[in-house]
């Protein structure tokens, strides 16, 4: 479900459900996602905030969207007060660990995400844009080498500390532990790890996420062609359960 489409399959007309007159019912409406074919229906409610648009079932998401509800639950912004959030604060909160819980504020990267979601690129969160905090194969045009970011990705491969390597004619060891992964515009990054039960706690569920995007939420460091971060905590991945 979401809370929002578009009219065309360019998606460059963007509708919101809770603005929309009871006439569009019938009307069919295009995915958020563009990898997904799904076509959409406007689903009135007693209460317009709570309108929606769900798939029809002749024409439904695409495996693994994130707006099919079977793989992504609805954002529920009733549980936030908006006013609290700033992604700065929130991005050190769940990556370092640092500063302090504040009540009501959304400060997990669950619901980091499906806000997110929940919103067009070009929307804003209290002031945040969207495009700066999320980067998926919808925002490829908007990506500036932001950091912090959420980024969804997919698992490439994994090596361990110690395993030897050559360059150049010349044998090195691998010095941590670090998994590859790829961003939606296929650049390759790596993830290195510092603490070896955090490093074998991620590697044995990654390796299910070849092909399923997860998100990752790091300081990513962009140097000449390569990126990078150092992992810090199990709360920077945000894995669906929906396999």
């Amino acid at each position: 479900m979401s809370n929002f489409a578009y009219e065309d399959k360019e998606r460059k007309n963007k509708v919101f459900a809770n603005e929309l007159n009871i006439s569009k019912h019938q009307n069919k409406f295009f995915c958020p996602n563009i990898n997904c074919n799904a076509a959409l229906v406007f689903v009135n409610s007693s209460n317009n905030r709570e309108a929606y648009f769900r798939a029809i079932p002749t024409k439904e998401h695409n495996k693994y969207c994130p707006y099919d509800h079977k793989n992504e639950p609805t954002f529920n912004n009733s549980k936030y007060i908006e006013e609290t959030f700033n992604f700065n604060e929130v991005a050190k909160y769940i990556i370092l660990g640092k500063g302090k819980s504040v009540k009501n504020r959304l400060e997990t990267l669950p619901a980091l995400y499906r806000m997110c979601l929940s919103k067009a690129l070009d929307d804003s969160y209290n002031n945040f844009k969207i495009f700066k905090i999320l980067f998926n194969k919808s925002s490829l045009k908007f990506f500036n080498n932001f950091s912090p970011c959420v980024i969804e990705c997919t698992f490439l491969s994994y090596t361990n500390k110690g395993e030897k390597y050559r360059k150049n004619n010349k044998e090195y060891e691998v010095k941590l532990n670090q998994i590859k992964v790829k961003f939606p515009n296929n650049h390759i990054v790596t993830l290195y790890f510092k603490d070896e039960t955090l490093y074998k706690s991620i590697r044995g569920i990654i390796y299910n996420y070849a092909n399923i995007p997860f998100v990752i939420l790091a300081y990513w460091k962009y140097k000449e062609n390569s990126i990078y971060t150092y992992i810090e905590r199990k709360n920077q991945f945000y894995f669906p359960k929906n396999l």
